[in-house]
Parts: structure tokens; sequence; C-alpha cells
């Protein structure tokens, strides 16, 4: 099951299997260990080019608050980011939204958001990327 490698009576746990997903926001106060919190936004802004094409120009990107999570491999971070891109024919891509997870200060997954990881929900920042970083 998706919960597995979760500590059994840990309350994420109980969150994992009642949401049945690999990675589960944890509530304020959840006991969880002392990672703390990653300076998010650089992380994104510094790597933004591991995360998207090196030929696609950004428009814009934008990020929700980083939420404490509990995935199988520990715990760690996530946050949604909204990206407005076009292509190298400089056709226009449209918003796309992502998950970002980050674990000891690491991006360590990237993928498009699915409506259970309720992205549409939260709100957004608009992000600074650098001017060569966003241009191809």
């Amino acid at each position: 099951m998706a919960c597995d490698g979760i500590n059994a009576g840990a309350p994420a746990h109980q969150l994992c299997q009642a949401h049945g997903r690999d990675g589960v926001v944890l509530p304020t106060g959840a006991a969880t260990s002392a990672e703390p919190e990653p300076p998010y936004k650089e992380l994104i802004s510094e790597n933004i080019r591991t995360l998207f094409s090196q030929t696609t120009a950004i428009d814009s990107v934008s990020v929700s608050p980083v939420q404490r999570a509990e995935f199988n491999e520990g715990p760690g971070w996530r946050t949604c980011l909204k990206a407005s891109m076009r292509s190298p024919s400089d056709r226009y891509n449209g918003l796309k939204t992502y998950m970002i997870t980050i674990q000891r200060s690491k991006i360590v997954d990237a993928r498009h958001a699915e409506a259970e990881d309720a992205c549409d929900q939260e709100t957004f920042e608009k992000l600074a990327i650098a001017a060569n970083e966003a241009g191809r």
C-alpha cells in the first residue's frame, strides 16, 4: 500500500490510509522529524532549468506556501507551482500546475499536479526568476 514506510503509530500513517496516496499534508502540530522548512523559493528559482526544458521560455512562475508532508521515503515538504511557458517556436503552452517535493533541502520530485494534490485550493505568490533562467 502507498502508506508502507510511514510509522504505523504516527498521525501521518492514519492520514495516509485515509487519503490512500503517497504523500499527505500533515496538519499543524503533527509529529514529524525535525527537518526545518527549506528555502523553497530559492531552491525552485535556482533549479528552474532542471525542472523545465532548456529551450522553453518561462513567462512567469508562482508558488504556493510550502507544507510539511510525509512520503514513503520519509518526511519532507511540498509546494504547488504554476508556470506560464512558451515553446521554442514561441507558441504559448498555457498555464500548467506542478507538484514539487522537497526533502533534505533538495528538490527530489516534480510532476504535473493531480486533483488529489488540491493545488487549486492554494494561494500563489509570484516567484522572481533571474532573466538568464527565464529566457531561452
